[in-house]
C-alpha cells in the first residue's frame, strides 16, 4: 500500500464498517459512491489490490476486475 493512498483509506474504513458511502463488496473491489455526489451515476469502484496502473495487475485478476468494474457500472446504470 502507498503512503496515503486515498482507496487504501477509504477500503480501510470499509473493512472497519465506517464508511458512509459504501455500497457492495466484490471478489475484486469495493463500490462506493463518492463523498460529494453532484454526477447522476456517479460512483467508484476501488480494486482491492493497490497498484497505480491496471497493466500492473496480474492478467488473471484484472480480467476479473474490469469484469465486476462492468457489471457495476451496468447495476448503477440501471438503477436510476
Amino acid at each position: 500500500m502507498a503512503d496515503s493512498c486515498s482507496d487504501c483509506e477509504r477500503i480501510e474504513l470499509i473493512k472497519k464498517q465506517k464508511a458512509p458511502y459504501f455500497v457492495r463488496e466484490s471478489k475484486t473491489g469495493y463500490v462506493v459512491i463518492g463523498d460529494n455526489q453532484r454526477i447522476k451515476r456517479h460512483s467508484l469502484f476501488l480494486c482491492k489490490q493497490c497498484v497505480s496502473e491496471l497493466h500492473l495487475l496480474a492478467p488473471e485478476f484484472r480480467y476479473g476486475f474490469l469484469t465486476e468494474m462492468s457489471i457495476a457500472a451496468e447495476a448503477v446504470y440501471k438503477s436510476v
